[in-house]
């Protein structure tokens, strides 16, 4: 039997660099707009930065290379961060976590029994009304 890891097998359309170390979506029009709003002005900034650096004191084009820099890791670790991904009820249970997740959390994440599919059958009864009262509803997608 061949052993592989969850972010291998994680349905869905995001991506898992380094070895599933790290999160994103794949470069969507947001993603690629904000690198282009940077990207663009800082290459126009490059054509002239010779200029600058001889004419001015040095001091402002460094400044300018610290602000990029520092603007696209932060992009970067944005694009790249933990979205808060709820995973699924077939991996909860492909996994075996429900039992982790019940000790964890106090409740059962995957509701009481199982969905029938029908979303106002499912959404007043998988939910217990302790956990309704506080807020707590069925995720027909997710199915928890």
């Amino acid at each position: 039997q061949s052993f592989r890891r969850m972010y291998q097998v994680w349905p869905g359309k995001i991506l898992f660099p380094c070895g599933g170390r790290c999160i994103t979506a794949y470069p969507s029009g947001p993603t690629v707009c904000a690198w282009s709003f940077i990207l663009t002005p800082c290459g126009f900034y490059c054509l002239f930065v010779d200029r600058l650096w001889t004419e001015w004191y040095p001091l402002v084009p460094v400044a300018a290379l610290c602000v990029f820099l520092l603007t696209s890791l932060l992009l970067c670790l944005t694009c790249c961060s933990d979205p808060g991904i709820i995973p699924r009820r077939q991996m909860i249970l492909a996994a075996g976590l429900d039992r982790e997740l019940k000790e964890l959390l106090g409740y059962d994440v995957l509701g009481n029994g199982q969905p029938t599919g029908q979303a106002d059958v499912d959404a007043s009864s998988m939910v217990p009304d302790e956990l309704r009262k506080k807020g707590y509803k069925w995720c027909r997608t997710c199915k928890i």
